[in-house]
């Protein structure tokens, strides 16, 4: 199976099988992805035994090892958090939470980065 390299902005995210160039009048060209799979970090052995091991708790229990939002709780931002984003946040549950957590940790990984 051929694999194509995936970049955004000269930096690779993943690779996929197959890609295609679209244009639908009126929009922008966009790329279609097949099999899509995104860039995994190389983990030290130290990062490695820690990720198995939350592995393990998260089968065993059926739930994050981890302090998620809702466990941190967002009383720790005070009268500073818009009430647009508490009603935003309150909505979540508890996968999309970490889908947030995902979403911030590559942001300020990348952040690092540059």
């Amino acid at each position: 199976m051929n694999v194509s390299l995936v970049y955004n902005n000269k930096k690779l995210i993943g690779k996929c099988s197959k890609f295609a160039i679209e244009k639908v009048q009126g929009t922008s060209p966009f790329v279609m992805l097949e099999n899509f799979e995104t860039k995994q970090p190389q983990l030290n052995e130290n990062q490695q035994i820690v990720l198995e091991f939350l592995k393990g708790i998260a089968v065993k229990t059926d739930s994050a090892p981890i302090v998620t939002f809702a466990d941190f709780g967002w009383q720790h931002f005070g009268s500073a958090l818009p009430s647009t984003v508490e009603q935003a946040y309150q909505s979540m549950n508890g996968k999309q939470d970490l889908v947030i957590m995902s979403a911030y940790v590559n942001w300020a990984l990348e952040q690092e980065e540059e």
